[in-house]
């Protein structure tokens, strides 16, 4: 059973009168956003402060610059109503204690301080705020290690949970929709809108996520980057569209010799993109598939894995180890494609990292996901669609693979010592917030 905290009340009421944020308050209590309300309810309802005394600190906080005297003057008297020693509020404020009693009466001179404030500051007895508030158990959310910032109140199980809960509803969907209209989850249709369930239910996870954080998509999204970067970028999709094809055959080629089933069925995973059928069923399931892989997927996927996953692992640990974990977890929903997909999760983690913008990574993702979709229209087009080839007929392009290797592996070491991000880059979303 969590062990219940008791916080002084006079600590808070002097960090709060003394203009401290609420996010420095989360840190310095270990406490949560929703914990920081609990708190001020707590003191509202003992009196001990007023609402209108918290409007005012969070506005003076939000619109004053620390430096401002104006400012550290409203500070010092705070500290003086709240019944601070002078040791303390020297301390605190770079001052000299020997200065302090010229301070006071320029204080009251220009109206930061009352004189009735300051008379009944040096005639409170010790300990009259010295009351405890019980805040019950600590919260079990909130993660010291990665500072008082919105992903604090949130934990990597909690996306990962998520995501599975996501997976597992899209199952659920699919039955239903066998059950109620009688198509079958293998037909090209449901194959088609059980990857429209998967979406949807991923966006209701980065939504509620988002909530839970209190984030607005824009603090993830980042600036928008002129089309002239946008363009060079999404470029970047042809040569990682051929890593892809080189990265499977590395990984599957010795599999398929060894357990053929096993890489059948990982290779069988991956959904047609285009089915070459006049069927009005097929025609729908080629428009689902096309708004799904092309426009959807790579937005909420960004979200999730970028935005998310990939900040938050990188505040708790750092941002290569959370570069390379996020990009696991995003290989692992891609069977078919695992080495490809970890090399394209990779790629547009080092895109967010570097430009702080989840638009690069987003147009990226949709350029690859284009390009594998225009590939797919080729093969059909030839007569001979990537689905319907045998295990035996992929075993046999691997000299396509080792063309391909000879090209892009040299541009993928230049791309990775190029672009990989150094020890001291801040994620995006720190960036961001501290302007740097």
């Amino acid at each position: 059973m969590a062990e219940k905290r008791t916080i002084s009340a006079q600590d808070v009421l002097a960090d709060i009168r003394v203009g401290m944020t609420d996010e420095q308050l989360m840190t310095k209590y270990t406490l949560s956003d929703r914990g920081i309300q609990s708190l001020k309810n707590k003191l509202l309802a003992a009196g001990l402060i007023i609402q209108a005394e918290l409007d005012r600190n969070l506005t003076s906080t939000q619109n004053s610059a620390p430096t401002d005297t104006k400012v550290l003057a409203r500070k010092i008297a705070e500290a003086v109503r709240a019944g601070w020693p002078d040791e303390e509020i020297a301390r605190t404020f770079g001052l000299l204690a020997d200065k302090l009693p010229n301070v006071f009466p320029l204080l009251i001179k220009h109206g930061y301080l009352s004189q009735e404030d300051y008379d009944r500051r040096q005639s409170r007895p010790e300990g009259l705020l010295d009351i405890k508030l019980d805040l019950g158990p600590a919260t079990e959310n909130l993660d010291p290690k990665v500072g008082a910032t919105p992903f604090a109140v949130i934990r990597g199980r909690t996306l990962l949970a998520s995501l599975v809960l996501a997976v597992i509803a899209t199952l659920v969907a699919g039955c239903i929709i066998w059950a109620v209209w009688g198509i079958k989850l293998e037909s090209p249709l449901g194959i088609a809108l059980s990857m429209v369930f998967s979406q949807i239910f991923m966006l209701l996870c980065v939504i509620y996520l988002l909530y839970l954080t209190k984030l607005s998509p824009g603090a993830l999204l980042g600036p928008k980057p002129a089309w002239p970067l946008l363009r060079r970028s999404m470029l970047v999709a042809f040569p990682l569209i051929a890593l892809s094809i080189v990265g499977n055959y590395i990984l599957y080629l010795p599999l398929s010799y060894l357990v053929p089933k096993f890489v059948d069925w990982c290779l069988s995973c991956r959904p047609p993109m285009i089915i070459p059928s006049a069927n009005y069923a097929d025609i729908s399931a080629n428009i689902l598939n096309f708004i799904v892989i092309v426009l959807i997927a790579p937005v909420i996927e960004e979200f999730f894995f970028r935005g998310l996953l990939l900040t938050r692992w990188s505040l708790k640990w750092n941002v290569q180890r959370a570069m390379t974990a996020s990009s696991l977890v995003f290989a692992f929903l891609h069977p078919d494609n695992f080495v490809g997909a970890f090399l394209l999760g990779y790629a547009m983690s080092i895109f967010y990292v570097r430009t702080k913008s989840l638009f690069i990574p987003i147009g990226v993702h949709m350029a690859n996901n284009g390009i594998a979709w225009i590939v797919a229209g080729a093969d059909i087009f030839l007569g001979e669609p990537y689905a319907a080839n045998s295990l035996a007929q992929w075993q046999s392009f691997w000299w396509v693979a080792l063309f391909l290797a000879l090209i892009v592996v040299p541009w993928a070491i230049w791309f990775t010592k190029r672009h990989f991000p150094r020890t001291d880059l801040r994620i995006p979303y720190l960036a961001l917030q501290e302007g740097t």
